[in-house]
């Protein structure tokens, strides 16, 4: 495994997903722009280019696209 910044969301952050889809987003909760994460697995398939990501210190998981990943 390897970690990552959630970054290039202009600041906003990103959505929590329980899928790795645009569409699968959680009302409410989101990755602050600058989190450190976890990455625990690349999606394959039809996930390609997201990856499942845990949040460091707090245990929250949720699917990431790579495009709000910044490899430190």
């Amino acid at each position: 495994m390897h970690f990552a910044v959630v970054g290039n969301t202009g600041g906003l952050g990103g959505a929590l997903r329980d899928q790795c889809a645009v569409g699968a987003r959680l009302p409410g909760f989101g990755w602050g722009e600058g989190q450190v994460v976890e990455v625990l697995a690349d999606g394959l398939g039809s996930c390609a280019g997201w990856r499942w990501v845990e949040a460091t210190g707090s245990g929250a998981t949720s699917w990431v696209s790579d495009e709000f990943l910044v490899r430190p």
